[in-house]
């Protein structure tokens, strides 16, 4: 991941004042989320892929994301979560859940504390 170091002190900053919020939504874009939808009484979770509905019990997995950020080279990035593959196109995808996208951000979060990156 680029960053820039300081040189006053340890640690590092993120390369660019945009960089925290560009980062955070190309990885939540770059994970395909399965779509949970219908009628509060009938709800089917779909593929992502081929919009089958989805049977599958929960897994974790690796998700590979490719970042390219303006003014900086491309770099990947590896999240481990709970995932769900289709059984029709095997689409590996995040479940659909709004807590999963606090516990993904949460993450993220965690993963530049441990780094020591930071916006400054």
């Amino acid at each position: 991941m680029p960053v820039i170091a300081h040189l006053d002190r340890p640690g590092y900053r993120y390369a660019s004042p945009e960089f925290g919020a560009e980062f955070l939504e190309a990885v939540i874009s770059g994970i395909p989320e399965a779509d949970r939808g219908g009628l509060p009484w009938s709800r089917v979770t779909r593929c992502a892929g081929c919009t089958l509905p989805l049977d599958s019990p929960h897994s974790e997995a690796d998700f590979f994301v490719s970042i390219q950020l303006a003014e900086l080279p491309q770099f990947e990035v590896e999240i481990g979560m709970p995932a769900m593959t289709c059984g029709h196109c095997g689409t590996v995808q995040m479940p659909p859940s709004r807590e999963l996208d606090v516990h993904r951000s949460e993450a993220l979060l965690q993963a530049f504390k441990a780094a020591d990156v930071g916006p400054g």
